[in-house]
């Protein structure tokens, strides 16, 4: 198993993503696998994508896969795909970016959950060792109880055991005289060895209550600590349900472009539909026009002999001249752009001249003309075709703003408190990242909001500014 499918597991467990379903598990193999966020993807990284999302469909549905690598360019991965495959491969990129960013969100959601997960888990482990120090704390405050009292008793004893001394040197005393500086003698060293006694009692029990004075002092600390370790975390979550819910509102507003995206799609292909079904109706009736002319003109074709070719060139004079007529009334009611009329107007009377010139064989016939006006306006600018906020962002590169998201990455220049580098946003708050060295391997990401500017560890100063979105 590897650490993808490890990690799809254990999402499951905590999010909505459904290990039982083969579909979605390759979805979130192939969102993995992309080394940049989604919205820096590239268009041949994003069509790439769009193959990869196609194959985990077909994989499912037990159709064809299209093998599409990283080194493989982007012609060789679509070059086997029929009519159909071509068809949900160009639906798929339409929403491979929102796959991508749906996709993303449920990985970060379980990745949150998991850390806060560990991070409470090493809470409880910490409150665990602290129960335990208490504890032995506890024990060494009753030895220490014991071992007092032990020495008062023996204290006690040898005051005991003095008296004794004392009545028996009383009472030999009028026995015994000569032996009175022997008994002074060792009168005195029984006192000397009472007093380095309790010199030493004193000296342990001294010893015994700073222990213990240390051992309050590191309770303390650790309790501190302690306080510390759990409002950090109260702080984390905090800003984690923050970050969760400006994610969601990120993911609505994804998913509402989305849909609207979708709904002038269809709009799109009504309008197709709707011209289809106009040409068809159209061509119908020039070849019921020209079937009655060609049986109203079959009489004079049968007297003039000579003269049926040049009959047959005005009729085609007659209908190019019609088909301009039609074609371009047809562009005007459906607002067609200027290259679509351009080509009518240059292709059919070159048409017709070609036939004059050199017959039927080197003209092409009304369908193939209408075939070739309607690739020629499938290949015209792309800003013809775009709408919303695609053709917002073209304009802006036409004008020649290249980084209308100011997502590129910038070299920052000395900054101050009065002087901050400035950093452009449509909203209130942004996520940016500082890479405080040239040689560091990591980025420190934080957070920017409207209002004062922030200082980043390495000292520079940062703040953002409004900016109108696109």
């Amino acid at each position: 198993m590897t650490e993808d499918e490890k990690f799809l597991q254990q999402a499951a467990k905590l999010t909505d993503v459904k290990v039982s379903s083969p579909l979605e598990i390759c979805q979130h193999k192939v969102i993995m696998k992309i080394r940049t966020s989604c919205s820096d993807m590239s268009e041949e990284e994003l069509a790439k994508l769009s193959v990869n999302l196609l194959n985990c469909q077909s994989a499912v549905e037990g159709r064809k896969i299209f093998p599409c690598t990283e080194e493989m360019p982007l012609q060789q991965c679509t070059t086997n795909m029929d009519a159909d495959m071509w068809n949900a491969y160009h639906l798929m990129s339409n929403r491979a970016r929102a796959v991508c960013y749906a996709a993303r969100n449920t990985q970060f959601r379980a990745l949150t959950e998991l850390t806060v997960n560990k991070l409470m888990q090493s809470a409880h482990s910490q409150i665990e060792a602290l129960k335990s120090l208490r504890e032995s704390q506890d024990h060494l405050q009753e030895q220490t109880t014991k071992a007092l009292s032990s020495l008062s008793e023996g204290n006690e004893a040898l005051l005991e055991q003095q008296q004794y001394l004392k009545d028996a040197q009383v009472t030999a005393h009028n026995l015994v005289t000569s032996n009175l500086r022997d008994l002074n003698n060792e009168k005195a060293l029984i006192r000397s060895g009472h007093t380095q006694l309790a010199i030493m009692a004193e000296d342990i029990k001294n010893k015994l209550e700073k222990a213990q004075k240390e051992l309050e002092q590191q309770a303390t600390e650790r309790g501190a600590n302690h306080q510390e370790v759990l409002q950090d975390l109260i702080s984390i979550q905090e800003q984690m349900q923050s970050i969760w819910e400006k994610i969601e509102s990120s993911t609505d507003r994804i998913l509402d472009q989305h849909e609207k995206t979708l709904e002038n799609y269809e709009q799109t292909m009504q309008k197709l539909t709707q011209i289809n079904n106009t040409i068809q109706y159209i061509w119908n009736l020039t070849n019921i026009m020209r079937t009655e002319i060609d049986q109203k003109l079959g009489w004079i074709t049968d007297y003039i002999d000579d003269t049926g070719e040049q009959v047959q060139r005005i009729f085609r004079i007659v209908s190019h001249i019609a088909y301009i007529l039609v074609a371009m009334i047809i562009a005007a009611f459906l607002q067609a752009p200027f290259l679509t009329r351009v080509s009518i107007l240059g292709i059919v009377p070159v048409n017709l001249i070609t036939y004059l010139k050199h017959g039927m064989e080197a003209s092409l016939d009304f369908t193939s003309m209408t075939v070739l006006v309607f690739v020629i306006t499938g290949i015209a600018e792309p800003l013809d075709h775009a709408t919303g906020l695609e053709k917002r962002e073209m304009l802006a590169r036409l004008a020649g703003n290249e980084d209308p998201y100011n997502l590129t990455i910038k070299r920052r220049p000395d900054s101050t408190k009065e002087n901050p580098n400035i950093v452009y946003s449509a909203f209130e708050s942004r996520i940016m990242g500082c890479i405080c060295d040239e040689d560091a391997l990591h980025v420190n990401w934080m957070w920017l909001h409207q209002g004062p500017p922030r200082r980043c560890e390495c000292g520079h100063w940062f703040k953002l500014v409004e900016k109108a979105p696109l």
